[in-house]
């Protein structure tokens, strides 16, 4: 387990990104281009808040 800004240049299988709303949006983005097979979202939320991207 690592965060999910750790792991630029690397390639998993399977990605789970625990509680994305925790992050800032670059990290998660980052996590979502490491699965080659999957990525699952872990959250207490049902529905995870819409990203603003107006600062990057």
């Amino acid at each position: 387990m690592s965060p999910p800004g750790a792991e630029q240049s690397r390639e998993f299988d399977h990605v789970f990104i625990l509680e994305p709303t925790l992050y800032a949006a670059s990290e998660p983005y980052v996590a979502l281009t490491r699965g080659s097979k999957s990525v699952t979202f872990i959250s207490d939320l049902g529905t995870l808040p819409p990203v603003s991207t107006a600062n990057y």
